[in-house]
């Protein structure tokens, strides 16, 4: 017995065949010079459009051409959508919301099936390859989750179509759920994407909406190098955001966990008499090679143990700066590594966890947009960054 259709977002019905997704493709240039098949999805998604977006797809020519999915749909069967997302993921595909477009609900769930060429075959007994997501937003472009509400055609409220309906609803999110990681998304942040009711949608229109979901996000105008500086307040969000977004964790309940532990370390240093009471955020000079530079650190939260900090340590790196992390009981401890000042050597050390490293995608590294609060919209980016270097005094070299 076929399922009752799944409607996300907008709280649009799709019904009629003039309503159907419209595919077409054309050969582009790649931001990387090379020429690329790019897929335009439009309309709602519907039964069979993997099959459609897979005829498009052969188009490509045999010698890997790279295959670009833009996405403009206002939503369409929930099913459909999260199986388009895996078909994206088997061919390589990696999926756009251009500036001006709009992708919802059923949409926003394809578009997480965005990832780079195919390198490796899925892990055993998964047919899904496992390659980085690539996953792009423009400025301008709309993207929307939505909860699942279910279409039941007026007059038709049955028990028999109630209970069809309800099994597709569950069928659609135990879906969800065994895919999510596989879409490189952190399962226990689905109630996010969820929450919404019929009215109302998840916008990714946040840097920790973004951030978490690693979405490119296509603003390139705000680099550190063209900063005047950078303030504290840059410091302690890049330190919260970046370690719970390599997480693919939302970092808002990130913040008030910051606060206490930095609480937690002036009482203890204060108990302690160590020397170390006002350091709970501290700047200090090292050198990197035959050059000086300034590094700055904080803690973040504890250790799962309880019994020591987990440390962030913000190197201005020259010019490119960077974000580490260290369990350390004092600052002294975090430190240890640091020798006779050489700060290669302690980034190197054991114990580092270097989110750049392990992240693993082209947008990984640490950007101005992760050193503004996380809820900043997206929009608001650059004035929050202003405000800061008005306001603020630059961080340079220190203890």
């Amino acid at each position: 017995m076929r399922l009752a259709t799944l409607v996300l977002g907008a709280a649009l019905a799709w019904t009629g065949a003039a309503h159907t997704a419209d595919f077409s493709s054309r050969n582009a240039p790649d931001p990387i010079g090379t020429t690329a098949l790019v897929i335009t999805l439009g309309g709602a998604i519907v039964d069979g459009d993997v099959e459609r977006f897979g005829r498009e797809a052969s188009k490509s020519s045999p010698d890997g051409e790279r295959v670009v999915v833009e996405l403009r749909s206002p939503g369409g069967s929930y099913v459909e959508g999260l199986l388009l997302a895996a078909a994206f993921r088997r061919a390589g595909a990696a999926t756009v919301v251009r500036g001006g477009a709009e992708c919802y609900s059923a949409c926003a769930l394809a578009f997480l099936g965005g990832a780079e060429p195919l390198r490796d075959v899925g892990v055993e007994g998964d047919d899904i390859p496992n390659q980085p997501p690539s996953r792009t937003l423009e400025p301008g472009g709309t993207l929307g989750f939505h909860a699942p509400y279910l279409d039941v055609p007026e007059a038709s409220y049955s028990s028999a179509t109630v209970g069809e309906a309800y099994r597709a609803a569950v069928d659609g999110i135990s879906l969800l759920i065994q895919l999510a990681d596989r879409l490189y998304v952190e399962p226990t942040e689905l109630p996010r994407l969820l929450e919404p009711d019929r009215n109302a949608a998840f916008m990714v229109d946040t840097v920790d909406a973004v951030r978490s979901l690693w979405i490119d996000y296509a603003d390139r105008s705000l680099q550190f190098r063209n900063l005047p500086s950078i303030t504290p307040s840059m410091v302690r969000n890049a330190c919260i955001n970046r370690w719970y977004h390599r997480q693919r964790r939302s970092a808002l309940p990130g913040y008030g966990i910051a606060t206490r532990a930095m609480r937690d370390f002036e009482e203890g240093s204060e108990l302690l008499d160590n020397g170390e009471v006002g350091l709970g955020f501290g700047v200090r000079t090292v050198r990197q090679g035959t050059k000086r530079s300034w590094v700055a650190f904080t803690p973040i939260t504890m250790t799962p143990d309880g019994k020591e900090f987990l440390w962030c340590v913000f190197d201005s790196g020259l010019g490119s700066p960077r974000v580490l992390y260290r369990a350390a009981g004092t600052v002294e401890e975090l430190f240890e590594p640091l020798g006779d000042g050489d700060f290669w050597e302690f980034s190197s050390s054991e114990g580092i966890v270097n989110p750049d490293a392990d992240v693993g995608v082209p947008n990984g590294m640490l950007i101005v947009m992760d050193t503004v609060p996380a809820d900043t919209p997206l929009a608001g980016v650059a004035s929050v960054v202003a405000s800061y270097q008005s306001e603020e005094k630059g961080l340079a070299a220190g203890r």
